[in-house]
């Protein structure tokens, strides 16, 4: 006697006529069949007797639908769409084969995801590897920046010695200026030269020099000196002093 698939209610419902696989197993995200449940009843059965073993199941299915009972029917409704696709595809000619081939585009699916997986886990290392690097470059740059910083200051402080050292400089030639005696003159020591002790390197022609007791024409020598080479003088305050034919006197 031929035998038909039977679902239970809280299962999708399978195309008209169709037949499951030798090996084909349920998808447990339908849950159980309610206990008892015929999976499979005789083909030719009066309608009349199965009605009551129907309706007994549809009851039991019906109890496990309402709260409290062991399982509700969002699960079935979750996988209702998957089991549709792959009913449909054995109703309307599908085998083995296309289950299998079903399988294999699934296989290939997770290979793709897992392969994303692996390339992302890379990027991330790659990312936090270029972080660390602009960081390492960071510091890097603050430290070059420390030291720029450091050699400015330095150049600075080398620019102002070198300017301090250049006005000195420059303050000692006009103290030598202001304290220089032409080598041709009469000067009255406190008044036109300041006191102290000078030299000369001499005159191309001798060098004179005299003390006088006068500014006139007709002041007389207190004392002269004349010299083809270097000389030294000490001037004092109120001496009247005449230099001649000589190169200029400085501070001995």
């Amino acid at each position: 006697m031929a035998r038909r698939f039977n679902p239970p209610p809280n299962w999708p419902a399978p195309p008209e006529g169709w037949q499951p696989p030798a090996d084909w197993q349920p998808d447990p995200a339908w849950g159980p069949a309610p206990e008892g449940w015929q999976l499979y009843v005789d083909d030719d059965r009066a309608a009349a007797d199965e009605g009551p073993v129907v309706e007994e199941q549809q009851a039991k299915a019906e109890r496990l639908a309402r709260p409290g009972g062991r399982r509700g029917l969002i699960a079935a409704a979750v996988g209702a769409g998957l089991l549709g696709l792959l009913i449909g595809c054995s109703a309307a000619g599908g085998d083995d084969d296309q289950m299998a081939a079903m399988t294999a585009d699934r296989d290939e699916l997770q290979s793709s995801v897992e392969q994303l997986q692996r390339n992302l886990e890379g990027a991330n290392t790659a990312r936090d590897a270029a972080e660390d690097r602009v960081t390492e470059v960071e510091a890097g740059l603050a430290e070059a920046q420390t030291l720029l910083d450091e050699a400015e200051q330095q150049l600075t402080d080398r620019e102002t010695a070198v300017a301090e050292r250049e006005a000195a400089v420059t303050a000692t030639e006009e103290a030598v200026e202001a304290s220089t005696i032409p080598g041709d003159g009469v000067f009255v020591v406190g008044e036109d030269v300041a006191a102290g002790s000078y030299r000369t390197d001499g005159g191309a022609f001798g060098c004179y020099y005299a003390f006088l007791d006068g500014l006139g024409a007709d002041a007389d020598i207190i004392s002269n000196e004349l010299s083809d080479g270097p000389l030294r003088v000490e001037l004092e305050d109120g001496d009247i002093w005449q230099s001649r034919g000589c190169n200029d006197w400085t501070p001995a």
